[in-house]
């Protein structure tokens, strides 16, 4: 049975006369009655009975009729949502984040990105980075906001965020905060609060102090990075935290010194699998990354 077909039919039932139907559809009366006449043997029915030049529908032909209506409507509907889909409109997104970069720039991304596709459904799978990488290799995410310089693997399409700087951290009154700059390496005997194992910067912090001819001396781990700030502030200790972090701190007692000689830059990248299948949503999410940075 074609679509066609069942579409000619129901515009013939429709305007109760083949020749109007037919001036309508810009088509011959017969490749309408054709058309009818597939059905009827598709059927093994007679659908359209002439009483006294009037057409009328057979038993069979009201419910081919019916269900017909219902399975033009379906198509259409499966057609709309298909290009509606194609273009960018409906879907959904798997987004693997981590907590920090979460709080610190998912709120902005799910504005920006809910105002031009609010129709698309962004769910967060919130991990440390290490665990991300693993679960975007393995397809379990579609895509991921993860530091650049912990990729393991070159797997991947990258796509730059943005790139911030690792500060100093320290209590107000701390011995060092009236400095403008900081070295890592007159951090030698500071008390640390840092990010547990599982997180990139608890590496990036203790290699960054190795590097300088030291390991830190860590005093609490914490996954909350507010938490983070309170200990350091309460302990008189320090942290490096990338510099955006001062803009969510609500610890009045907290400043930032910026850390002497070369930046230690902290960059972001969105990440998918290299080669993988990226849904129309997920294209129209990459398209949209330059209006999501801060």
């Amino acid at each position: 049975m074609e679509i066609r077909d069942l579409k000619n039919f129901i515009k013939v039932v429709d305007q109760g006369s083949f020749t109007k139907a037919a001036e309508e559809m810009y088509v011959t009366q017969s490749s309408l009655s054709k058309s009818v006449k597939r059905l009827e043997i598709h059927f093994g029915s007679q659908l359209i009975v002439r009483i006294k030049n009037n057409l009328h529908l057979s038993d069979i032909g009201k419910i081919v009729y019916q269900q017909g209506r219902e399975i033009i409507n379906s198509v259409n509907d499966l057609n709309l949502s298909i290009n509606q889909t194609k273009n960018g409109e409906y879907g959904s997104i798997l987004l693997g984040i981590p907590q920090l970069i979460g709080t610190l720039f998912f709120p902005k991304i799910a504005k920006e990105f809910y105002e031009s596709h609010g129709n698309i459904k962004i769910e967060l799978i919130e991990n440390g980075a290490k665990k991300l990488e693993r679960i975007v290799t393995d397809g379990k995410v579609d895509i991921a906001l993860i530091v650049k310089t912990q990729l393991t693997k070159d797997n991947y399409d990258i796509y730059p965020f943005i790139e911030d700087e690792f500060y100093i951290f320290l209590n107000e009154d701390h011995p060092l905060a009236n400095r403008t700059e900081i070295s890592i390496s007159e951090l030698k005997n500071e008390k640390f609060i840092i990010f547990p194992e599982e997180f990139t910067l608890h590496d990036y912090i203790i290699n960054t102090c190795k590097a300088h001819g030291f390991f830190p001396n860590i005093l609490y781990k914490s996954s909350q990075w507010d938490l983070i700030l309170e200990l350091t502030a309460s302990h008189n200790a320090v942290t490096l935290l990338p510099k955006s972090i001062y803009t969510k701190n609500v610890n009045k007692r907290i400043k930032l010194i910026k850390i002497k000689g070369k930046p230690l830059l902290w960059s972001l990248v969105f990440i998918t699998l290299k080669d993988s299948y990226k849904s129309f949503a997920l294209q129209s999410f990459i398209k949209n990354i330059d209006s999501f940075k801060p």
